[in-house]
């Protein structure tokens, strides 16, 4: 298979996620990764809008204290806080979506964290609140705060 503008851009986006508190790319995923040719080239981002994640919601009233990456959300929270990671450059964007007249998340952890770490500006990616489990729409308080697990 040669190699064309999607696969650099499907690798590039494989390696962000797996770095920034992303779910884990499969397990074969992970193996071919290391062995690519593509590894140490640079793709730019797709351009995603930027947000106040002061101005959406949560749409849960409770997250885990991990990311299914196992990694520890308040851990991310302070590499924020400290400017050791970035939103835009090592975080997957967080996907919005308009609801009840206001703006809300399904990624629930990642907002929490920005918020935490008062991030000025975050990169969001629109969508439609029909793309989201109905289950997840847990919030009491019409998404303005939300309790940590464990």
């Amino acid at each position: 298979m040669g190699i064309t503008y999607k696969s650099v851009l499907d690798e590039a986006m494989l390696h962000s996620a797996d770095a920034a508190g992303g779910s884990p790319p499969p397990a074969q995923d992970r193996a071919r990764s290391r062995s690519s040719p593509l590894r140490n080239i640079s793709v730019p981002k797709p351009r995603h809008d930027v947000m106040d994640p002061r101005k959406i919601r949560y749409i849960q009233d409770s997250i885990a204290n991990i990311f299914r990456c196992r990694r520890m959300v308040r851990d991310t929270m302070e590499k924020l806080r400290r400017r050791d990671i970035s939103p835009f450059d090592d975080i997957p964007p967080i996907r919005v979506f308009e609801w009840r007249g206001m703006i809300f998340t399904s990624d629930n952890r990642r907002l929490w964290a920005f918020k935490t770490a008062r991030v000025a500006e975050v990169p969001v990616v629109r969508t439609m609140a029909s793309q989201v489990d109905p289950d997840k729409f847990t919030t009491r308080n019409d998404g303005t705060s939300i309790r940590m697990r464990g």
